[in-house]
């Protein structure tokens, strides 16, 4: 099997969420537990832990989903991507193609903060055959000027990796991958900035 890079592919896919809307956002994660959408307040592990009111509910990734949020929490990320690769894909005419319906996903980035985060932690989303999948992991507190490495290694049945994003309690930080509010229309997450998708809009309507 030949593995695949994916270094340049993390900030450029759309992120599938439910809605019929247009506005500029960013995102949160939220867990469903007993049919309600529950906010992820923080990771331990590999494990999310959502708020319910009256204190926190430990949930798992594969009841994930990302929903949009009108703010960012303070602080900043550059991310220094070290290792992305997805065994088990080869690229053909320009498009991912198959060669196993498993392979590994190895996985590792230098992050460095603007300023002390606290109990920080990662998203890794996936597209799993046009569906969305995840994978969260904690960082931990990372002080101002400081960096820390963060790893994924895991066994993926058909999941491409999409994007990365990061979060401190229930908002998400900036990071060089994602540095500003981005567009969240028809359903979908698109890391490209406002400016640009209203400029995109201008010239459909002109058509």
């Amino acid at each position: 099997m030949t593995p695949r890079n994916f270094r340049n592919g993390l900030a450029g896919l759309a992120l599938c969420l439910a809605s019929s809307f247009s506005l500029n956002a960013q995102s949160t994660l939220h867990c469903l537990e007993d049919g309600a959408w529950l906010p992820v307040y923080e990771v331990r592990g590999g494990a999310p832990y959502c708020f319910t009111g009256d204190g926190l509910l430990k949930s798992a990734p594969e009841k994930l989903t990302m929903l949009s949020n009108t703010h960012f929490s303070d602080g900043y990320l550059e991310v220094e991507i070290l290792e992305n690769i997805r065994s088990g894909v080869v690229t053909s005419d320009g498009a991912p193609r198959f060669t196993s319906d498993r392979g590994w996903f190895q996985f590792a980035a230098r992050v460095t903060a603007s300023e002390d985060i606290t109990d920080a932690y990662f998203i890794m989303r996936y597209d799993r055959l046009g569906e969305a999948a995840y994978s969260v992991k904690s960082i931990g507190d990372i002080k101002a000027g400081k960096s820390k490495l963060i790893t994924l290694f895991k066994k993926l049945d058909y999941e491409m990796p999409e994007q990365l994003h990061f979060y401190s309690g229930m908002e998400e930080i900036r990071s060089n991958l994602v540095p500003a509010s981005y567009t969240y229309k028809f359903g979908d997450f698109f890391l490209e900035s406002a400016e640009a998708a209203a400029k995109s809009d201008l010239v459909a309507a002109a058509h």
